[in-house]
């Protein structure tokens, strides 16, 4: 009689020893990608569309997005199923971030698998606008019911995706071409900055590399303008002789 009274006791010390025992699950979370050329090589290979999600280490709304946004399961859902995403620190990798003409984090940029840029999303956004964002450049994905859909979409309705379509296309090298412009100017004030921080540090000959740059980079810009002025002041004091120390002290004007 005594070893039934236990039996309850027994059961209870083996539940709580499985309980302890017991891994719990790995919380789901979206499978980033750090390397963006291998992202680009394994979008085209999977024929998957991009996210970058550009940001900074210090930047308080880049890490609620992370902490909001990529932590709701729809979201790590979809991400993970039907596209490849990349994290981007702009700190570790201006170049990149310059190239894309982004100055401001977070900055989520949407492209196709080919990498031809479908969209931009500046600043922070919630779970629900992240996702209607991603149906209205992408669609839904839900391909299960596609030739049901596609059989009650009216007749006249194909002609005038057709023509929205096609005005689409024609107006794309002139955004393009908008978008190059775009990216010249920011490439030159980059280069006019960096001169202006290397003369400050009396580093005139590599100051004056950039400024050529610019001029030969960015023709016809008010940077390569303003490059052009700088050039000829900057010479002028590289003839100057050296102060005590052997350093010429050259300032932008």
């Amino acid at each position: 009689m005594p070893q039934v009274r236990r039996l309850p006791q027994l059961v209870a010390f083996s539940a709580s020893l499985l309980l302890g025992t017991a891994t719990p699950a790995p919380a789901e979370e979206v499978p980033w990608r750090y390397d963006y050329n291998a992202a680009r090589k394994e979008a085209k290979e999977k024929n998957k569309p991009i996210v970058l999600d550009f940001g900074t280490a210090n930047c308080h709304w880049c890490k609620q997005l992370d902490v909001t946004t990529f932590r709701d399961p729809a979201v790590i859902k979809v991400l993970t199923e039907r596209f490849i995403a990349v994290k981007i620190d702009a700190g570790k990798e201006p170049d990149l971030a310059l190239a894309l003409g982004i100055n401001s984090y977070p900055t989520l940029v949407f492209a196709a698998p080919n990498g031809k840029i479908l969209g931009q999303q500046d600043g922070y956004i919630e779970a629900a606008g992240f996702r209607r964002q991603l149906d209205r450049l992408f669609g839904s994905g839900d391909r299960s019911d596609s030739k049901s859909s596609e059989t009650n979409v009216q007749a006249g309705d194909r002609p005038r995706r057709a023509l929205e379509t096609k005005a689409k296309e024609e107006n794309e090298p002139e955004r393009l071409a908008q978008v190059c412009e775009k990216l010249i100017d920011s490439l030159g004030n980059a280069y006019l900055d960096l001169a202006e921080s290397l003369l400050r540090k009396g580093q005139a000959e590599q100051a004056l590399s950039y400024l050529e740059r610019t001029v030969r980079t960015c023709p016809g810009t008010q940077a390569a303008q303003l490059a052009q002025e700088r050039i000829f002041l900057v010479r002028e004091q590289l003839t100057k002789q050296p102060d005590a120390k052997g350093v010429i002290r050259t300032q932008m004007p």
